[in-house]
């Protein structure tokens, strides 16, 4: 295209970037506030996203026609471990989104943005390219089903795992109090204790998050075990054995919690999951929580636990689409 020019992102462009993101955020997921949330961008952000360790400018790109910008478009590849003895080359690189502006869809800009960040991820050694909103080392996207987005990379060759399903709780109402005791009763019956860790547990809980849940010991449990003070995490045990775990038992400051929970395989299917859930929910509880959001995908065969819990889907969306590199 005449007066075209496809190029590294520079600072100047922040404004223009940002306002053609959250135009096109609106009018693809309108409705889904909870979406929008996550996927806002700003300057600052944008700038943040510059200046991060796994940036490079060659996978930050924007293009721009006769001197306005209308498209962006940016990629990553894992530079510094997310925790010792990682295997960097083993990771695919990471779309971490793009956008073109609605008045200049249909011309192929998309495509040879794309075409240009899957040739960064080749030439930095990747023979795949994933988006992947958990997992992705800068600022993680994940994509509606149906939006024009996901479209676009179903047609690119892209595939899409399941998706993840959006859930809510409401605090306001629900008890949680007699459910907690009746699950450490039922724990108590099978040997199993449930309470909150303590420092004598951290040889046993570290072994079975390496062992298991690695990822999360090195990006969740690891780094707030070693905080001055960490917050609260539940675990199940038998003996001096940790075999489940849910944290954290903590409250943000817009009134809402969360939880990553993991039960030792040797030790699933004896209600361990649901006895450390609903004790975490009337601890959070009792701190205040208003409500809780979290992820499960639409195949997990534990979701009926969130669901009877009282968790409601509010939505959904596609957490992984990876395309093999020729």
């Amino acid at each position: 295209m005449a007066g075209e020019s496809i190029r590294p992102c520079a600072k100047q462009d922040a404004p223009a970037v940002v306002t053609m993101w959250n135009d096109a955020l609106m009018r693809e997921a309108a409705g889904h506030e909870w979406y929008l949330a996550a996927h806002r961008l700003t300057v600052p952000a944008l700038e943040q996203v510059a200046a991060h360790p796994n940036y490079r400018a060659d996978g930050g790109l924007v293009c721009e026609v006769d001197g306005e910008v209308v498209a962006y478009g940016r990629a990553a590849v894992r530079h510094v471990p997310a925790f010792e003895g990682q295997d960097l080359s083993a990771l695919p690189a990471y779309l971490e989104g793009f956008v073109v502006d609605e008045r200049w869809r249909g011309r192929g800009i998309g495509g040879r943005i794309l075409t240009q960040l899957e040739a960064f991820a080749r030439s930095s050694g990747r023979d795949a390219v994933q988006m992947n909103c958990f997992w992705s080392p800068i600022r993680p996207m994940s994509l509606l089903p149906g939006s024009t987005g996901y479209g676009f990379l179903l047609r690119r060759g892209y595939e899409a795992l399941p998706p993840e399903m959006q859930l809510r709780l409401t605090f306001e109402g629900a008890g949680f109090d007699h459910k907690a005791r009746q699950g450490r009763q039922r724990l108590r019956e099978q040997g199993l204790d449930l309470r909150y860790y303590e420092d004598a547990d951290r040889a046993s809980f570290e072994e079975l998050l390496r062992g298991h849940f690695l990822a999360w010991w090195h990006d969740l449990y690891g780094p707030n075990l070693d905080r001055p003070t960490p917050h609260g995490v539940l675990v199940a045990l038998d003996g001096r054995r940790v075999v489940g775990f849910i944290g954290f038992v903590h409250v943000k400051d817009d009134g809402t919690a969360d939880f990553t929970p993991g039960v030792d395989p040797d030790y699933r299917r004896r209600g361990i999951a649901t006895a450390l859930l609903d004790m975490w929910a009337a601890e959070v509880q009792r701190l205040g929580a208003v409500r809780s959001e979290i992820a499960t995908n639409v195949e997990n065969a534990a979701r009926h636990i969130y669901f009877e819990m009282g968790y409601e889907k509010i939505g959904e969306f596609s957490s992984r689409l990876t395309r093999k590199l020729d």
